[in-house]
């Protein structure tokens, strides 16, 4: 049997960009009706991002990769219209 010590020195930290995750979270935000605006700052409130302009660059590769996953982020982003 195995003691595990559990407090703050010892939790593990998912890591300051997550950016996969947060483009997830930006669309499903979106979906449930919130700006672009509103969804960026639930994503920072959640730890998704460390709110700094590398991670968010990263966060819109993603989001550049698979506009299809993201459509409503990659409207929004970049302002385009689906024909």
């Amino acid at each position: 049997m195995t003691l595990l010590l559990c407090g703050e020195a010892t939790r593990v930290q998912a890591g300051a960009c997550q950016s996969y995750e947060a483009a997830f979270n930006l669309e499903a935000g979106m979906r449930d009706g919130l700006t672009l605006k509103q969804a960026k700052a639930s994503i920072f409130e959640d730890g998704y991002t460390d709110g700094s302009a590398a991670c968010f660059a990263a966060i819109k590769n993603e989001i550049n990769q698979m506009p299809y996953a993201f459509p409503l982020v990659n409207q929004a982003l970049y302002k385009r219209t689906r024909r």
